[in-house]
C-alpha cells in the first residue's frame, strides 16, 4: 500500500512538473511574418505583423538611444523573435537589450 501511494505522488509530481515546463515556453512572433518595427521609447518596441495586428514588446532595461538610433535583432538568422530570450542592438552605440514580454495590442484592421 504504501509503494502504491509513494508511485502515485511520484507520478503527479512528474505530470506537475511537465505541465509546469510546457507552459513556461516563451512567446514568439515568426520573424517571416513581422512587417516591420520601430522603437516607442527607450523601453518599448512595436512589431507590425503582415495581417495588421500589432505586438508590444517590453525591454528588460532602459535602452537609451534606441529610438533616437535605430535597432537590428539578433541573432539575424533565427526565425523567431521570442520573449525573455530575444536581444536587440541599438546601430550607434551598440547597446544590447533583451526583450522581457511580447503581448498583442492591436488587431487586423478591416479593409
Amino acid at each position: 500500500m504504501k509503494f502504491s501511494r509513494r508511485l502515485a505522488c511520484t507520478a503527479a509530481t512528474t505530470l506537475i512538473f511537465t505541465a509546469t515546463a510546457a507552459s513556461s515556453q516563451p512567446f514568439c512572433l515568426d520573424s517571416r511574418n513581422i512587417r516591420d518595427s520601430r522603437a516607442v521609447d527607450t523601453h518599448t518596441v512595436v512589431f507590425r505583423m503582415i495581417d495588421g495586428s500589432r505586438y508590444r514588446a517590453a525591454l528588460a532595461q532602459d535602452c537609451p538611444g534606441l529610438n533616437f538610433n535605430g535597432f537590428s535583432i539578433f541573432p539575424a538568422d533565427s526565425d523567431r523573435v521570442c520573449a525573455g530570450l530575444q536581444l536587440i542592438r541599438t546601430f550607434r552605440d551598440h547597446q544590447v537589450c533583451r526583450i522581457a514580454t511580447i503581448a498583442l495590442f492591436g488587431h487586423p484592421t478591416a479593409r
